[in-house]
């Protein structure tokens, strides 16, 4: 018979939120009866981490014997027993299966194979139990060998002892699969066993993450890297995922979040998201949305075109239907990217119809040179004319394809004009005719990207706010642009490979160039990759790892 054991933390189930010790801060918020100060919500997490310590001596020791320990008073702190509990509900809801070890059970189980799960943990086997089966990881037969049962532990090599004499097992017939070196693979293999040591790696970005020199967001950075290996490891594999969750979803979200608190502070009722480039964003807020109670999250139709040379009396009818012309309540508008024109001609039209003008929250405003183009009542994350002055971040605003046409992926047609049938406003879409080329993108089965693109962004976004997270937004917006400044100055050739299949246009282009391409050496030097929109990042991936490293110093001295 085939006897194959699985350590469960970080080999079978990983944790949503990285590590445990940042479950333990997302677990300090809900510990105490009401909200409480930073202070006091670290000493609990250092009394919490301290009981843990003080009880490792005892291999029987509980999750209850832990919390009994545990030296800390206060007043507003749950009683033991409700945070035994609530953190059983915590580990239970941020547990998930690694497809590939799930795929890789059910592999063992189909050939009658005898399945072990292994750990030292001061969590019960019956818990574990139930965790595994949900995660559809146990099926019956299995069995669960866990340290605070059986007073024994993998890391002296105790567990597997008393596991042989108990099955009756022959070493040399059992191959074991774990993460940690030495109690997953020196300890048992020292004994006889077959060993694998399995390991759910970070990607390079969320490695520098973690390994960053200490800063005041670092258990941000970490919680951040948790939330992204797990979306890396249990959505399946996809470059284009791999690009979205670790490049775009920390970004986009925490710029969302940040716009919700700023609509809260300024009163805003009503919030409309401008077609199209703000469909990502704008199912990023819808979920968020219950945040943020009191404000009304709304798709809005509107073009510069639409509000230049569309039906004025059926537009400010579309306005008024859908609440954003309004002379009560304060409403503002959300958008990407803008040159202030769209906004300055809208507030116009309101203000020349008797409404309240309307405010806007954007992610990056660029100066077309036009100082009337500014609008008076906007908040913007990124004011290009100040960041294009410092060369580490000039680069980052010239990839505004990325942002508006791969990010935000969409197949919907641009706002060309209004229209009212039997007393109702509509807008009109452009049709494949008379939409503009030079604005269009394009990639390989759009509708599937549409679709992982938005599945990913929503993922990333429910975990955002179950991690509690969100609760840190300006620090990971921060680490989010750092990652993306950097990324459009030294692209990372893991990152790469999603834009291969990306097409966009130069200006006054007549046809459509790939983002990002693979040359060979003789076509690289040929043409340098201008065969391409991105020629730097096109050189990065083609060049072979050791001239890009001497490329890569290059362009940090040329760039001084």
């Amino acid at each position: 018979m085939i006897i194959s054991s699985f350590d469960i933390f970080d080999t079978c189930l990983i944790r949503k939120c990285g590590t445990p010790q940042n479950l333990l801060d997302i677990l300090s918020w809900q510990a105490f009866k009401q909200p409480v100060s930073e202070m006091i919500r670290k000493e609990f997490v250092m009394a919490r981490r301290m009981a843990d310590v003080n009880t490792y001596e005892n291999a029987f020791a509980k999750l209850p014997d832990i919390y009994a320990a545990m030296d800390y008073e206060n007043p507003l702190l749950k009683s033991k027993e409700e945070l035994v509990q609530i953190e059983m509900d915590l580990e239970r809801k941020m547990l998930v299966a690694v497809p590939r070890i799930k795929n890789a059970i059910a592999e063992l189980h189909s050939r009658g194979a005898q399945v072990f799960f292994i750990s030292d943990m001061y969590l019960s086997a019956d818990f574990l139990k139930q965790v595994l089966c949900e995660q559809g990881l146990m099926t019956e037969g299995d069995k669960v060998y866990v340290s605070c049962e059986v007073g024994k532990r993998k890391a002296d090599g105790s567990l597997f002892r008393y596991i042989k004499e108990e099955e009756k097992l022959k070493y040399q017939d059992w191959h074991h699969h774990g993460d940690n070196e030495s109690s997953d693979y020196k300890i048992p293999k020292s004994l006889g066993i077959k060993a694998e040591q399995v390991l759910w790696n970070y990607t390079p970005y969320q490695s520098k993450w973690i390994n960053e020199e200490y800063n005041p967001q670092n258990r941000v950075a970490e919680t951040l890297a948790g939330i992204c290996r797990t979306m890396h490891h249990s959505l399946g594999e996809s470059t284009h995922k791999d690009f979205l969750v670790d490049l775009a979803a920390p970004l986009f979200t925490s710029f969302i979040y940040r716009v919700l608190k700023k609509a809260k502070e300024d009163d805003v009722k009503r919030l409309y998201f401008c077609a199209r480039d703000s469909g990502a964003i704008f199912h990023i807020a819808e979920q968020m949305g219950v945040l943020f109670e009191g404000i009304e999250i709304r798709y809005l139709y509107i073009s510069r075109d639409a509000l230049y040379y569309g039906d004025a009396e059926a537009g400010m009818a579309y306005f008024q239907q859908c609440g954003l012309a309004s002379k009560m309540d304060r409403c503002a508008i959300v958008d990407l990217r803008t040159s202030g024109k769209t906004l300055c001609v809208l507030n116009e039209l309101l203000r020349d119809a008797g409404f309240k003008p309307v405010f806007g929250y954007f992610f990056e405003i660029f100066c077309t040179g036009n100082l009337d183009n500014i609008p008076s009542r906007y908040y913007a994350e990124l004011q290009t004319p100040y960041y294009v002055q410092k060369p580490n971040c000039a680069k980052a605003f010239l990839h505004h394809y990325l942002v508006e046409m791969y990010i935000s992926v969409h197949l919907e047609k641009r706002t060309i004009d209004y229209k009212i049938e039997e007393g109702v406003a509509y807008p009109v879409l452009a049709t494949d005719e008379t939409e503009k080329s030079e604005d269009c993108a394009t990639m390989d089965n759009m509708y599937d990207r549409c679709q992982e693109h938005r599945d990913t962004l929503m993922t990333f976004t429910r975990l955002f706010m179950e991690t509690h997270l969100y609760r840190f937004a300006d620090e990971v917006f921060s680490i989010a642009m750092r990652n993306w400044i950097s990324f459009s100055n030294d692209p990372d050739v893991f990152y790469l490979k999603a834009l291969e299949d990306f097409y966009s246009s130069k200006p006054k282009a007549n046809t459509q160039l790939p983002y990002v391409k693979r040359m060979g050496l003789v076509e690289l030097l040929r043409t340098h990759g201008r065969n391409t929109i991105w020629r730097h990042a096109s050189v990065v991936y083609s060049l072979p790892r050791w001239a890009n490293n001497v490329y890569s110093l290059y362009s940090k001295k040329k760039r001084k």
